[in-house]
């Protein structure tokens, strides 16, 4: 497995122009790209920023999709751009185990 990490900087005058560019054009992209099993758009309070994370069956799944990513110039019409791409190796993975009793 493979993650993708992009953060972006937002026009958070602009908040509904950029949930609905991820709603109807973002996510039915990413879903269709090769090795693609889950993502998380995360964005600030004050909507300035947004973390994206996508992880991808192989390095080169995700490595394919960085230099998409990487080619997008900034456009100041946007209401977003991309600040930083970075590829990682998932080293770890944890969750909260379930309540002493609790059905598993």
């Amino acid at each position: 497995m493979a993650t993708l990490v992009l953060t972006m900087v937002l026009d958070p005058r602009r908040g509904d122009s950029v949930l609905r560019t991820v709603r109807d054009e973002v996510l039915p992209w990413v879903r269709r790209l090769p090795g693609f099993t889950a993502g998380r758009w995360l964005r600030s309070e004050d909507q300035g920023c947004c973390l994206v994370v996508l992880d991808f069956e192989t390095l080169e799944d995700a490595r394919s999709v960085a230099g998409i990513v990487a080619a997008e110039a900034g456009d100041p019409a946007r209401a977003w751009n991309f600040e930083k791409v970075v590829l990682a190796d998932q080293i770890a993975v944890t969750s909260r185990p379930p309540a002493l009793g609790a059905a598993t």
